[in-house]
């Protein structure tokens, strides 16, 4: 496609204790994701930070080192009405999808004891966010 895709990490990124395969496909679903929202000449920026998350900090992590990976968009964003349902299995709004691409990234994310998260707003954008145990 004609998506451009723009890639940041600090040269000292954390390892992770992962199933390459699955994290692989964490890492698949969510820039395939962006790039059709995208539009084929869109751009989708990816990034990976190490970040702590202390204790007391709230949220759905348990403290510790992380490494959070971000895949950001610049498409349309996702309707208020329809972002509760998005892990959702089965749940779709592409005519040839299968619903299973985001709630298998999800499953996924809690299995390995990390976390996804997903912001938009309309015309604005998307962004990803998945927390991978460093």
């Amino acid at each position: 496609s004609g998506v451009r895709v723009r890639w940041s990490a600090g040269s000292e990124t954390w390892r992770i204790r992962a199933d390459r395969g699955q994290v692989g496909q964490v890492v698949h679903n969510l820039i395939l994701n962006a790039a059709q929202a995208s539009g084929a000449n869109g751009e989708v920026t990816v990034a990976a930070e190490n970040v702590m998350i202390l204790p007391g900090s709230g949220g759905p992590l348990a403290p510790g080192r992380y490494v959070k990976l971000t895949v950001e968009d610049r498409g349309p964003g996702i309707p208020e009405a329809i972002r509760d349902r998005i892990f959702d299995p089965y749940f779709t709004t592409k005519e040839s999808g299968t619903g299973l691409g985001l709630a298998t990234c999800y499953s996924i994310m809690k299995r390995h004891g990390g976390h996804i998260a997903i912001e938009s707003a309309l015309g604005v954008g998307t962004v990803a966010t998945a927390h991978f145990p460093a």
